[in-house]
């Protein structure tokens, strides 16, 4: 399983100093495996044309019509605000903004990667449990 500790993989200088709040394991696609460990207040999700997801701060120059949402902490986890004209998914309904639990399923825009969103304290399962398992393929059957 790959890892990176920046909020914004493919994004080498991004480097908060703060402990990770919150993983996003990429399920799907090239960046397949991938964990992505969130860390800043506010964060801009961008997928490229070549379908990897990536992180980076608001103020890294993330231009208008590159961002598919927008992550932001509120009271202990993040919220996801859908950029205009894009369309994310949380758990397979479409949202435009939606507080984030545990364990809830993400797919940005068409092409984008699904995505797993825990809350993160670094210890949680590296194997899948079997309620992960049944609830994936529930939600996507």
């Amino acid at each position: 399983m790959n890892t990176t500790d920046n909020a914004a993989a493919g994004s080498p200088d991004h480097t908060s100093g703060k402990a990770p709040r919150a993983v996003l394991e990429s399920l799907t696609g090239p960046s397949k495996g991938m964990l992505y460990w969130l860390s800043d207040d506010t964060l801009c999700a961008t997928v490229r044309d070549d379908r990897s997801l990536h992180f980076g701060r608001p103020a890294q120059g993330v231009q208008s019509g590159d961002e598919v949402a927008e992550l932001q902490w509120e009271d202990g986890s993040y919220s996801l605000h859908a950029a205009d004209g894009r369309h994310v998914w949380v758990n397979g309904h479409r949202i435009e903004t939606i507080t984030l639990m545990h364990g809830d399923m993400i797919e940005f825009d068409e092409l984008g990667p699904m995505t797993r969103f825990r809350l993160s304290d670094r210890a949680f399962q590296a194997h899948r449990s079997m309620d992960d398992i049944v609830g994936d393929a529930i939600a996507y059957a």
